[in-house]
């Protein structure tokens, strides 16, 4: 999906739009929404054996590195310590944006989540703790509630590295050969997403006009803002604290950060990410080559934080008021959207939208919106992945 895919994303949004303007509640309008709900509803299909095979195939792997028993605890801590504050800085910044959109409902709401004052709180902590351990795995996965089905694969993928050799090996190679499988069907899914995001946004445009650019406009501001914010105040004052030059930390990576800017790929930029942190900031090789190639995988807090804010914009779209249980989820999936619940799929972001989403009850049609933006904000977002990667380095060697 290079340059090529992101031309026919952009015509097929201009074309969207003009198409809006005159079909009108025709048959056209309707073979649109049909068109639209078909792509969403493929994205649907294919997360649950995506996301488990995902899961078990990265979770065994790191389970049998001898090194990871060694430095893994201290650079888990600081994956979830920047991914945390990658979340604080996002929630903050759709808080502050929010006025400029919040009375812009241009989506249809299909459902409308528990209000926090319909529930106890500990009711409401009870209803989560249940859903991390459900009673039929089944059950959960074929009703979209992705907290226990992560949790259940994580545990199952722990496991799959504790088999013996020959059974262990068998088990690592299925699941590999299911998360390859998913992959390429994610793939073929994305093939047609020009036709479904031209059918999704004349949908939009013929139901609200023009009203849907404004809000995106605004929401595309809030998340650059965000992510600057926290790639050049945040991390840098973890750095300091450390007791570790934020501006010779900044020098000694610009060439990685170029690069994450120009690919949009954390993967294709990691030989030069691993370069800088060896040869510009003289971090040993074999921490280099334990903490990166697993950061790049388990650390994306710019993704984190766009799918924490871009959950939130889409369910004020769609005027509906999340309660305290439903932000709790909807932060928990931006949480492992940061630990790779996707990694290395086409789109990955976009899978995990929909997953959140759809976690919440939110109808998933207003992930068509963010199509005109998402280029820029992944190229953007990608960069901050592979900044914040470089600092858990940089504080784990500095810890050692």
């Amino acid at each position: 999906m290079g340059r090529n895919f992101f031309v026919k994303i952009c015509v097929a949004l201009v074309l969207g739009v003009l198409a809006g303007f005159w079909i009108g509640d025709t048959a056209a309008f309707h073979l649109f929404d049909l068109i639209g709900r078909l792509f969403i509803n493929a994205l649907t299909l294919i997360v649950v054996p995506l996301v488990a095979s995902s899961i078990i195939t990265g979770i065994a792997k790191l389970s049998k590195e001898d090194s990871f028993k060694e430095a893994g605890t201290k650079t888990l801590c600081f994956f979830v310590l920047t991914l945390i504050l990658a979340l604080f800085v996002g929630g903050v910044f759709f808080y502050l944006f929010s006025p400029m959109f919040a009375s812009s409902q241009i989506l249809v709401a299909s459902q409308q989540p528990v209000l926090d004052g319909e529930m106890g709180l500990f009711a409401r902590f009870s209803e989560l703790a249940l859903q991390f351990v459900p009673s039929n795995i089944l059950a959960v996965a074929a009703s979209g509630q992705m907290l226990g089905l992560i949790l259940f694969t994580g545990i199952f993928g722990f496991f799959v590295s504790k088999l013996p050799k020959g059974i262990g090996d068998v088990q690592g190679r299925f699941w590999e050969g299911v998360f390859l499988i998913m992959m390429r069907m994610t793939s073929l899914v994305m093939y047609v997403m020009p036709l479904a995001v031209f059918a999704m946004m004349a949908k939009v445009v013929a139901q609200t006009g023009l009203e849907a650019v404004y809000p995106v406009l605004f929401f595309f501001l809030s998340v650059v803002s965000a992510l600057m914010v926290y790639a050049f105040a945040f991390l840098p004052l973890l750095l300091k604290v450390a007791g570790i030059s934020p501006m010779q930390h900044m020098r000694a990576v610009l060439p990685a950060l170029a690069t994450a800017f120009s690919t949009s790929s954390s993967a294709a930029t990691l030989p030069i990410t691993l370069e800088c942190m060896e040869e510009r900031a003289h971090v040993p090789n074999r921490l280099c080559g334990f903490v990166l190639p697993i950061a790049t995988t388990l650390n994306l807090s710019g993704s984190a934080l766009f799918a924490l804010m871009a959950a939130f914009f889409i369910a004020t779209l769609s005027g509906i008021t999340l309660g305290f249980f439903d932000v709790a989820i909807v932060v928990i999936l931006s949480l492992f959207t940061g630990f790779g619940m996707v990694a290395g799929v086409p789109s990955g972001s976009l899978v995990a939208l929909v997953i959140t989403l759809k976690a919440v009850g939110i109808a998933s049609d207003g992930v068509v919106l963010l199509m005109a933006v998402e280029r820029v904000l992944d190229m953007a977002r990608t960069t901050v992945n592979v900044l914040s990667n470089t600092c858990c380095l940089a504080l784990v060697n500095r810890k050692r």
